[in-house]
C-alpha cells in the first residue's frame, strides 16, 4: 500500500512523491537495521580485506533495499528483497556452520554472537515480513496500514545494540592470534624462570668455592 504525498514543488510540476506504509516498508526498515550492524562490524575486520568487501557489500544492498523498499511499493522490489535477504541469512549460515572458505577472516566457522545474531534476526524479519506481506497480496485484502513508526522505534532499538556489540566482535582469527601471544607469554615466562634458576646455581657454586678458599 502506498500513499501520495503532495509537496508545493512537486505539485506545480504536476509530480507526486509515494511512500510506502504497509508490510513492504516494515520489511524495508528491518532490513535497514540489519545493514547498519553489518555497517558497524567492518571495521572489526580491517586485518583482512575481503572480509571488509564483504561486509560493505551486504551492508550497502540492505541499506539500499531498506531505502527503496520506503518509497516504491512494487513486486520487484520485494523479489529484490528475497534476494538480498536470503543472500544476508545464507551468508551467515555458512560462516557459523563451516566458515566461508573463499573469503579471508571468514574461512573458519565463529561462534553465534550479539551483533551478527541481531543481523541476521533482522534480515529473517524482513523476509517474514514479506512472506505475510505476498500472502495478502493474494488473498486480495486492502486497507492495511502496517505500523511502521513503532516498528522504526522497535528496531532502531535493537540495530543500536547490535551496532554497539559490533564493535566488541570476536572472529575466529582474532581468537587465534590471541591464543598466540598467549602461548608466546608462557614461554618467554617459563624462559625467564629458568633463567633465574641457573643464575642462582652459578651464585651458589661461587660461594661455595669462596668457601673452600678460606678454608
Amino acid at each position: 500500500m502506498t500513499i501520495a504525498l503532495e509537496h508545493p514543488a512537486a505539485a506545480t510540476a504536476g509530480l507526486s512523491v509515494s511512500t510506502t506504509t504497509g508490510l513492504l516498508g516494515m520489511a524495508g526498515v528491518a532490513s535497514l537495521g540489519a545493514g547498519a550492524v553489518h555497517a558497524a562490524a567492518i571495521g572489526v575486520h580491517s586485518e583482512h580485506r575481503a572480509a571488509v568487501l564483504a561486509f560493505t557489500a551486504i551492508a550497502a544492498l540492505q541499506l539500499a533495499w531498506g531505502v527503496l523498499a520506503l518509497v516504491r511499493d512494487t513486486r520487484w522490489v520485494s523479489l529484490l528483497g528475497v534476494v538480498v535477504g536470503v543472500g544476508a541469512i545464507g551468508g551467515w549460515f555458512l560462516a557459523k556452520t563451516v566458515g566461508i572458505s573463499f573469503v579471508a577472516g571468514l574461512d573458519e566457522a565463529e561462534a553465534i554472537q550479539t551483533a551478527d545474531a541481531i543481523a541476521a534476526g533482522l534480515a529473517a524479519a524482513s523476509l517474514v515480513t514479506l512472506a505475510i506481506a505476498a500472502l495478502r497480496a493474494r488473498s486480495a485484502r486492502s486497507g492495511f496500514r502496517a505500523p511502521i513508526v513503532l516498528a522504526a522505534v522497535a528496531i532502531g532499538a535493537v540495530a543500536i545494540v547490535g551496532m554497539v556489540s559490533a564493535g566488541s566482535h570476536a572472529h575466529a582469527s582474532g581468537g587465534h592470534s590471541g591464543d598466540a601471544a598467549a602461548a608466546g607469554g608462557g614461554d618467554h615466562g617459563a624462559g625467564a624462570v629458568a633463567a633465574a634458576d641457573d643464575h642462582h646455581t652459578e651464585d651458589d657454586a661461587h660461594a661455595e668455592e669462596a668457601a673452600g678458599a678460606d678454608d
